[in-house]
C-alpha cells in the first residue's frame, strides 16, 4: 500500500467516524429533543389543569360573594321591616276582627291609621286601610275590614226582639 492510499483509506475512516459520531449525536440530540418536547408538554397541561381549577375557584369566590351581598340586602330588608313592623301593634276591633294601629308613642305627625296585619307580617307591605266609618278595605290584599260589628241575626222561634233591635241601632 502505498501512501496515497493510506491517506485515503485514513480520510475515509476519518470521514466514516466523522459521519457515525454525528449519527449518534444527531440521535442524542433528537431523543433529548423529544423528551424535551414531552416536559414541555405536560407543563402546559399541569398548567392548563391549574388555570381551569383556578378559574373555579374564581367562579365559586365571586358566586360566595354575589350570595354574600344578596344576603346582606335581605338582611337590612328584613331589618326595616321589623323595625317598620315595631311601629305598631296588634288591635282588636271587635271580635275576631284584628288590625295593626300604629302605637302612640311612634306615631310622630302621623294621623291615627289602620294597617292589614296579614300584608304586613307576611308579605311586608305597609297596606294602610282605606274606607268609611264602618268599612275599610286593604289596597294591597282588597280584604275588607268592618270597623264595628255586624248586628246579630234576629231571633228565630219568636224570642225577643229587643236584644236585635238594640243591636241594630248602634
Amino acid at each position: 500500500m502505498d501512501i496515497g492510499s493510506t491517506f485515503a483509506a485514513l480520510d475515509f475512516a476519518r470521514l466514516g467516524i466523522s459521519a457515525a459520531i454525528k449519527a449518534r449525536d444527531d440521535l442524542k440530540i433528537a431523543a433529548a429533543t423529544q423528551e424535551l418536547n414531552d416536559t414541555i408538554v405536560k407543563a402546559q397541561i399541569a398548567s392548563l389543569e391549574l388555570l381551569q381549577k383556578q378559574t373555579a375557584i374564581s367562579n365559586a369566590h365571586r358566586d360566595a360573594e354575589d350570595r354574600a351581598h344578596q344576603l346582606h340586602h335581605e338582611l337590612v330588608e328584613l331589618k326595616r321591616r321589623a323595625s317598620e313592623r315595631e311601629r305598631y301593634e296588634l288591635k282588636k276591633l271587635h271580635e275576631n276582627t284584628f288590625v295593626l294601629s300604629v302605637r302612640e308613642d311612634c306615631r310622630g305627625s302621623e294621623p291615627p291609621h289602620y294597617v292589614c296585619q296579614p300584608c304586613m307580617d307576611n308579605l311586608g307591605k305597609k297596606g294602610i286601610l282605606q274606607g268609611n266609618s264602618r268599612l275599610v278595605t286593604c289596597p294591597e290584599c282588597k280584604q275588607k275590614y268592618s270597623l264595628a260589628p255586624t248586628p246579630s241575626a234576629p231571633p228565630v222561634n219568636g224570642a225577643s226582639n229587643s236584644a236585635y233591635l238594640s243591636n241594630r241601632k248602634r
